[in-house]
């Protein structure tokens, strides 16, 4: 029985017959019922067309279904077209390959989509742990602010019974004082009495006089009183303005903000849109020199003490870090321009590679250490949280809370150190080589790949360009990027320093031996546009970018 939904044959359709459709056919775009299908399959014409069942059909999406096979201005199939100018197995392959790259895109969109949900999960997650150290934070302020309330309510409390028994006690001796003057007068008053009543005339005379006297005495006692005692009404009064300012001016505990900080979710591209590409800034044939501030010597206690990294610091120190070949003597040495301050010793069994300035009091460091883990140490408290990852670490370099890390053989990987869970989490599998050393500048990565070449990529994953020149640089190690796209490296086996271009096209020599002695460690000062270069042994130098 047929039913609404049902789809009828169309050439019955054109007999005015109303059969139920079982197939479609793509190229007569036209629906088959049983009875026409079978001599459409065996047609010469049609027997190559592409049908499908009904119900598959009905699966398509209508946009999808509303393509059509023939062109309504020259009424031929399009395929016509195309295969007259290719062969039907290349189209054929073709399509293949275009629908493998486009599944290809769809399956790396959903799980991109996938990625940045279980990565808004966490964050949720995250929020919802800082939300509770927030509320711990601002109960622990408040317990502060009463205990302190309760320190300044003691204090005052003590002065208040201090100044009301000064008060009262200065009250009491004017009292005393009063009471011995008011006997006088008493007496005075009762000699009076006497003289009336007992009296002669003579004695009266005299007695006057002498009470007189005694009177005059009296009121000097009182007037003295008067102007020592200060017979002034007396009051306490409580003022509280600082306590009135800050109930103004203060209205909250604390701020509260939001740190963003790269979460490592880049946009991915497909080969259906592919984003464009950050272009590099040409740079003519590097211009710049250097010119030498100060040498530094280092001494080494053992000859298995080696420099592999360094870092400026705040205030103008610097951080140097020793390498160790039995890997229980590893250690920094913090040095200002008076010399050393001290060595700041590391966890034993772990060697210092390289080293990394990763706040910006200066306080906090990242530590790589050629093996699977990553420290960061305050150098305030000397505490130290460490950071595991896959392959061994060794050169780092940092950007707006994130650390990114050679690898090997794993590649280049980043975290952000300001997430608590410590997870790393791998960004490019490009093979870095031993002794690998890395620098991010304008969302670009630059680290030595093997012992000749240096690459340069995007955090998308794409290689930018490739700068290998045996003649001028021979094992580049350190690498940093100074603030006008100047690409500076060491080169451990040549003795030298190179600028390269932006572009990667062109370079320059700008330090050869000038005291260098297998070089390894840089680092760049973008505050006052330095650099710290380091032999592997005994010397470091500082040098001015002119």
């Amino acid at each position: 029985m047929a039913t609404s939904a049902d789809e009828f044959c169309t050439l019955c359709g054109q007999l005015h017959i109303t059969k139920v459709a079982e197939i479609w056919c793509h190229d007569c775009q036209d629906y088959l019922c049983s009875d026409c299908r079978r001599p459409h399959s065996v047609s010469k014409l049609s027997k190559r067309h592409t049908s499908v069942a009904i119900d598959e059909y009905r699966t398509i999406p209508a946009y999808i279904r509303s393509i059509k096979h023939v062109c309504m201005e020259h009424d031929e199939q399009f395929d016509s077209f195309y295969v007259s100018l290719l062969e039907e197995t290349t189209l054929n392959t073709l399509h293949a390959t275009k629908l493998s790259s486009t599944e290809q895109g769809v399956h790396d969109v959903r799980e991109y989509i996938q990625k940045v949900k279980n990565d808004r999960v966490n964050n949720k997650r995250k929020i919802s742990k800082q939300e509770q150290s927030v509320k711990e934070d601002i109960n622990k302020i408040r317990r502060i602010i009463n205990d302190r309330l309760d320190d300044i309510e003691k204090t005052t409390l003590s002065e208040l019974s201090k100044v009301v028994q000064t008060e009262i006690k200065s009250n009491d001796q004017s009292i005393n004082t009063l009471d011995t003057i008011e006997t006088d007068v008493t007496n005075l008053s009762h000699n009076v009495k006497l003289l009336r009543e007992n009296a002669t005339n003579m004695q009266i005379l005299v007695g006057i006089h002498a009470i007189d006297t005694s009177l005059v005495s009296v009121e000097r006692t009182l007037e003295t009183f008067r102007k020592e005692e200060n017979t002034d009404s007396r009051s306490i009064i409580f003022k509280a303005e600082k306590i009135d300012t800050i109930l103004k001016d203060v209205n909250s505990l604390g701020t509260l903000e939001i740190s963003k900080t790269s979460s490592g979710m880049d946009i991915i591209e497909t080969n259906s849109a592919q984003a464009q590409i950050v272009p590099i800034p040409s740079n003519t044939h590097p211009t710049v020199s250097l010119k030498l501030n100060e040498t530094i010597e280092i001494y080494h206690k053992t000859s298995c003490h080696f420099i592999c990294g360094c870092t400026f610091l705040a205030n103008d120190k610097l951080l140097i870090g020793e390498f160790t070949t039995d890997g229980f003597s590893n250690q920094m040495i913090l040095v200002n321009k008076r010399g050393y301050i001290k060595r700041i010793k590391v966890a034993k069994g772990t060697p210092i590679f390289d080293i990394e300035n990763v706040s910006k009091d200066g306080n906090t460091v990242a530590i790589s250490t050629r093996s699977n883990k990553i420290f960061l140490l305050n150098l305030t408290n000397s505490k130290m949280r460490e950071i595991l990852v896959d392959g061994d670490t060794n050169g780092i370099s940092f950007h707006n809370g994130t650390v990114y890390c050679c690898s090997v053989p794993k590649g280049i990987i980043r975290m952000n150190i300001e997430d608590e869970s410590n997870n790393a989490f791998d960004l490019l599998p490009f093979r870095c080589g031993s002794y690998s050393y890395i620098a991010f500048h304008n969302d670009h990565l630059y680290y030595t790949k093997t012992e000749t070449s240096i690459e340069c990529c995007d955090t998308k994953g794409n290689v930018l360009w490739s700068f290998e020149d045996t003649n001028i640089l021979k094992q580049p190690r350190g690498i940093v990027v100074d603030k006008n796209e100047n690409i500076f490296v060491v080169g451990g086996r040549s003795e030298n320093v190179v600028v390269i271009s932006a572009d990667g096209k062109s370079c320059r020599e700008v330090i050869k031996y000038s005291g260098l002695s297998s070089p390894r460690a840089i680092a760049y000062d973008r505050q006052y546009n330095r650099l710290l270069i380091c032999n592997n042994r005994s010397k470091v130098f500082v040098y001015n970018i002119v």
